[in-house]
């Protein structure tokens, strides 16, 4: 049987925690579109694959 990946999504604290951003200015970012999110009834979920685009990004404008 195949296993699922660690994770696929992350809450809002972990992907502060992630993205070292405050608890506040995520739930800012939640707000404006620029984090993808899922609501699961009242939960707020951050698909993984979201943070890890939101990381790339910002590697690749420090580039530039």
């Amino acid at each position: 049987m195949d296993t699922l990946p660690e994770k696929l999504f992350l809450n809002r604290k972990e992907t502060a925690d992630v993205l070292g951003l405050s608890l506040a200015t995520v739930g800012r970012r939640i707000n404006d579109g620029t984090i993808p999110h899922r609501k699961i009834g009242s939960r707020i979920l951050i698909p993984v694959e979201a943070i890890e685009r939101i990381i790339h990004s910002a590697f690749e404008s420090a580039r530039e």
